[in-house]
């Protein structure tokens, strides 16, 4: 055999051991493993949704499409637990209305759906830039796709990567299991070091403000992406079930200070026109408190943990209803007088602690850890 025929062998078994690694190391797990929010994570998400739909194997109970916050919230594993029934989560980081148009409009081709769950963000309603989501090429995987699946650098260190994190969330949760059932365990110095370990999820950001809220007006033509949403539903025949996901109160006292809370109760009130909608931005008693260790639900003040993404999810799909409200045209301005006088109230109580953070400025990524919990 010539140099040139070896080159080629040597090339075909490269790209049969990385077709190997991506399949069976990890199956599929290169498309859920590399979630960094960062510029390059944005734009590997838009490479790979839809190579990552066209290769899916769920087949679950509720599908819900979203953005960044319902990719912080929805922990498919723990909502599994919780509510008994599977989730399957179409996300992607800073997903705008066009792009989500996009993703239904795919997703509802290769599996027919009878019922979605749509989350919406109310900032996304004031974007007028375009979308950067590929155009969807059929079901099948095209040249293009393949080719970034087995050579994507990303790809091939996503699934590296997700060995590697799999085994350290395995190991801290047997760990954990051990010491609550052994606590003097604790005792012993490796024990004392695995107890300062803490999970993803126990991460925080109590600083992280977004500052550019005076900027932020409603934008029809992304709302006209929104109603195309609605349409290609009912044409379709799914019963699509539509939310607007929360903020914490501190972030949504600082809209309100900017002024431009009149802004979130015009898009409300254009939602309400075209569908009944589920709205969880409002105080409440899973929003009113500030982020920090000791809070639960939120990983910073514009993203919820998975404790509040198991509130929410129980909220539409349950006939227990711990949160939001049902939003229709008959009631919208009641709803939006009782939801402003609760903010004003709120802004009152707490304006010390609301200019504190509000003195916060630009994107303070600055992280508290909690230790694991052994109780």
């Amino acid at each position: 055999m010539n140099k040139f025929g070896k080159f080629i062998v040597l090339i075909l078994i490269l790209v049969f051991l990385t077709a190997l690694m991506n399949y069976f190391v990890n199956p599929f797990g290169v498309f859920n493993t590399y979630e960094k929010p960062s510029p390059l994570s944005n734009k590997f998400h838009r490479i790979y949704i839809f190579p990552k739909l066209k290769l899916k194997k769920e087949n679950p109970d509720y599908v819900v499409f979203g953005s960044s916050n319902a990719l912080c919230y929805l922990n498919t594993g723990k909502l599994y637990e919780e509510t008994g029934k599977s989730f399957y989560d179409v996300v992607i980081f800073a997903c705008l209305n066009e792009e989500m148009l996009k993703l239904i409009d795919a997703y509802t081709q290769m599996y027919p759906q009878e019922k979605l769950l749509v989350a919406l963000e109310f900032d996304h309603f004031t974007e007028d830039r375009a979308g950067t989501l590929p155009d969807f090429t059929g079901k099948y995987l095209n040249p293009q796709e393949i080719i970034f699946l087995l050579f994507s650098q990303n790809a091939i260190k996503a699934s590296i990567y997700s060995i590697g994190e799999d085994l350290h969330y395995k190991k801290l949760y047997y760990l954990n299991k051990l010491l609550q059932k052994n606590k003097n365990l604790l005792k012993l110095p490796f024990f004392k070091d695995f107890k300062g370990n803490c999970h993803f999820e126990n991460k925080r950001q109590p600083k992280l403000r977004y500052s550019n809220w005076n900027e932020r007006q409603f934008k029809q033509s992304s709302f006209d992406y929104f109603a195309k949403i609605k349409k290609l539903t009912d044409e379709r025949k799914i019963d699509a079930i539509f939310y607007l996901n929360p903020v914490n109160a501190y972030a949504l006292s600082d809209i309100y200070l900017s002024g431009v809370y009149g802004e979130v109760e015009k898009t409300k009130r254009e939602i309400a026109k075209v569908t009944p909608f589920y709205d969880f931005l409002y105080i409440s008693k899973y929003s009113s408190e500030p982020v920090s260790l000791k809070n639960p639900y939120w990983f910073n003040s514009f993203h919820g943990n998975d404790a509040l993404g198991t509130v929410i999810m129980d909220s539409l799909i349950s006939d227990k209803k711990p949160f939001g409200v049902l939003v229709t045209q008959d009631n919208v301005e009641k709803v939006l007088k009782e939801q402003r006088h609760l903010l004003e109230n709120f802004i009152k109580e707490h304006r010390k602690q609301i200019d504190e953070y509000r003195a916060n400025t630009g994107n303070d990524y600055t992280e508290e850890h909690d230790e694991v919990c052994l109780d």
